[in-house]
């Protein structure tokens, strides 16, 4: 069985955060750099993005949740989900988080 992926839209996190993910069974896939609708398409389609950690607010609308059958949970670092379609997740059935005072 694969491990599931975990996807971060930055160059890094914790140390202790990618200990947690490590130790909880997960691989985790970095996006450095500037992450557009065309990046995050791109990620998704090449892996089995099994949750998304989203730092900074890279949009996660209608056509990007199409193109991730694998996504279970979308967790975003600090307050409030405005970058996210939440109802396009619920249709899915995938979860959506925010870690507030993360920042």
């Amino acid at each position: 069985m694969n491990r599931p992926k975990v996807l971060v839209t930055a160059s890094t996190v914790s140390d202790l955060a990618q200990n947690l993910l490590r130790e909880g069974g997960a691989d985790i896939v970095f996006m450095p750099g500037q992450i557009d609708e065309e990046a995050l398409i791109a990620a998704f389609a090449c892996d089995e993005i099994a949750a998304i950690l989203l730092r900074g607010s890279p949009l996660l609308n209608e056509r990007v949740l199409s193109v991730a059958p694998h996504l279970k949970i979308i967790a975003k670092h600090g307050a409030g989900v405005d970058s996210v379609d939440i109802a396009a997740a619920t249709r899915r059935g995938i979860a959506v988080m925010v870690a507030n005072g993360a920042n």
